[in-house]
């Protein structure tokens, strides 16, 4: 003889619209902290990131004399581009993932200067650990203390390298 166990229905039947309404706010509640959380960490791997590079400078002149900075963050347009965006208006996908780009310029020369390699970068947490992907890049790093120093040392490590890569041809060696 089969006996079900009803009682996972039986709950589901003692729920109230008021109940739904307090679910869509918990949803909510979780997702803005989420992308507060994420946003935060890509802005200190962005701090890590420029400050791992030695610049020159805080900025560079072009040659029209305006100020342009070495390290920009940014998102795809629609053309498939790179378009400056800052870090808080970078939205969560889906996947609640906060996806972006960095672009850093290669060449600061006064009358030629503007060349950047643009790096995707992906953020998201899994069971509280932060995970970082780099475009390009085989694995991903988990950032289990995001406000240690150093903390995003591997994946400045990993963009710089990607760089480096994109800046190479083996055709001229």
């Amino acid at each position: 003889m089969l006996i079900r166990d009803n009682s996972a229905m039986e709950k589901a039947m003692s729920i109230v619209y008021e109940d739904i309404v307090k679910a869509r706010q918990a949803l909510e509640r979780k997702t803005v902290e989420r992308l507060r959380l994420l946003r935060c960490d890509a802005a200190n791997l962005l701090k890590e990131y420029s400050e791992s590079l030695s610049l020159p400078g805080s900025y560079w002149i072009d040659k029209n004399d305006k100020s342009r900075s070495y390290v920009d963050s940014g998102i795809l347009s629609e053309d498939g581009g790179f378009r400056k965006s800052a870090i808080a208006a970078v939205k969560l996908d889906d996947d609640y993932r906060l996806n972006f780009l960095i672009s850093t310029v290669v060449n600061d020369h006064h009358m030629t200067g503007g060349d950047a390699v643009v790096i995707a970068v992906s953020l998201h947490y899994e069971k509280g650990v932060l995970h970082v992907e780099v475009n390009g890049w085989e694995n991903e790093f988990l950032i289990a203390n995001q406000d240690a120093e150093g903390a995003y040392f591997e994946v400045c490590a990993a963009i710089k390298g990607l760089i480096i890569l994109q800046l190479s041809d083996y055709r001229l060696e």
